[in-house]
């Protein structure tokens, strides 16, 4: 909302007996001033209207701040929507994100990879573990990530770890998992050494969990963890842009951000389906008052319905696997490009993790040319360096651009060295 009719709201709401315009007393109808701030109702809730001058900020805290996470625009847009409003706000969320250079970096082709059903539980009755290094080592010396998802709510458990021996994934699944959430019933790991020894047998043994082993080279069997493993990793480095060795200091917002997002199978967040409640959250905490003992009624109706949401929960995991282990997403693919096209390279790390902290993609680039075969010629947008490689167009995908000046006039204006000094600006000229 633009701040001039903003504010000729607000003063329709402060001095309803003056004189104001019909057409804003009208829009006023659908508002309400409290505490000074403009509030509307939306979805049947009260929601914060934002200014144009205030967006900005705002969506930097829900999707740049370390726990925000950088997330798509699904997520991005119903996290706002928790607690606010204005006019086209899933416009503004998408044109934002486009924009934003990190998340451009981390696209790549979109492809789908077959499933194995795993049968649904209650919360924190199955874990997925996995280890995630060796990283850069950190200045704390930290050079491994041991990642925990509850395959129920898609609660993520993280921590940083100097060595991955068997000590220390039991004092993780003991202080993490057994501790926080209760003893589960089963636990699924791949058939690492750290997770194949007496130690961990024993407590599971001792604990009566279940340990379900993956099919070596199989990583699909422990899907859930994987994918997850995938999504820590692109989000730590979007966050660090290049500072690789704190990331163990960036650990805890990440998971933070992952268990305060919408999760596209529930359709919940981790955080409500754990605690019947939604997490206040740094965008809250901008803009919203933190509550009052009124609250209480509400929060009676969310423990009430929690028991409700978890149970459509199940059923739709359920589901949502039978549809999955019918169907497969095709690989989404732009092009062809044109000449002067401007493009990132994908060039995912292979092999050592120390690189996969680095952002995915490279450039921009500059289409020169397109052969026959789908292969193109490129050369940097900044440096104007030519690869000698002809890159095939899978590799490619478009940038976009914050091209508002593009369209200004140009005004050439030449040196005269009898009025000018070789460092002076030289003045318009009618």
């Amino acid at each position: 909302m633009n701040n001039e009719q903003y504010q000729q709201i607000v003063n329709v709401l402060s001095y309803p007996a003056q004189r104001h315009p019909v057409r804003i007393r009208r829009q006023a109808q659908e508002y309400e001033l409290e505490n000074d701030m403009l509030m509307r109702i939306w979805k049947n809730e009260w929601k914060t209207v934002i200014k144009r001058d205030q967006m900005n900020d705002l969506l930097y805290y829900v999707h740049n701040h370390p726990m925000a996470g950088h997330f798509g625009k699904e997520r991005t847009l119903m996290k706002l929507q928790e607690s606010f409003w204005w006019p086209r706000m899933e416009d503004d969320v998408n044109r934002y994100i486009d924009k934003c250079e990190n998340c451009q970096r981390e696209k790549k082709a979109k492809r789908s990879e077959p499933l194995r059903p795993i049968p649904i539980t209650g919360l924190f009755e199955h874990w997925g573990i996995d280890l995630v290094g060796p990283v850069n080592t950190s200045k704390n010396g930290h050079t491994y990530m041991i990642v925990a998802i509850d395959y129920f709510s898609k609660w993520a458990e993280v921590a940083a770890l100097s060595t991955k021996d068997a000590s220390s994934v039991v004092a993780f699944v003991t202080r993490r998992i057994i501790c926080r959430h209760g003893i589960p019933s089963e636990i699924t790991t791949d058939n690492g050494a750290e997770f194949v020894n007496s130690q961990f047998e024993s407590l599971c043994k001792k604990n009566r969990i279940k340990q379900i082993k993956t099919t070596p080279y199989h990583p699909q069997g422990n899907g859930l963890v994987e994918r997850y493993n995938q999504t820590l990793v692109r989000t730590l480095r979007k966050i660090l842009d290049g500072g690789l060795t704190e990331w163990d200091n960036f650990i805890a917002p990440a998971t933070f951000a992952y268990n305060t997002s919408v999760q596209s199978s529930t359709k919940s967040t981790p955080y409500y389906l754990a605690y019947g409640k939604e997490a206040r959250t740094p965008d809250k905490a901008l803009y919203t008052d933190k509550g009052s003992p009124d609250d209480i009624e509400y929060r009676i109706g969310q423990i009430i319905s929690l028991n409700s949401d978890r149970q459509r929960v199940s059923k739709r995991l359920v589901q949502q696997q039978i549809r999955q282990k019918r169907h497969y997403d095709a690989k989404i693919q732009e092009g062809p490009y044109r000449p002067g096209d401007i493009v990132w390279l994908d060039q995912p790390a292979e092999g050592q993790w120390q690189e996969k902290l680095e952002l995915r993609a490279y450039g921009p680039y500059e289409i020169v040319r397109r052969n026959r075969n789908g292969k193109y010629k490129i050369r940097h947008k900044n440096t104007g360096n030519t690869v000698d490689k002809w890159i095939h167009g899978d590799k490619l995908f478009k940038a976009v651009e914050d091209s508002w000046w593009k369209n200004e006039p140009v005004v050439a204006i030449e040196y005269d060295p009898e009025r000018h000094k070789p460092y002076d600006f030289p003045p318009l000229q009618g």
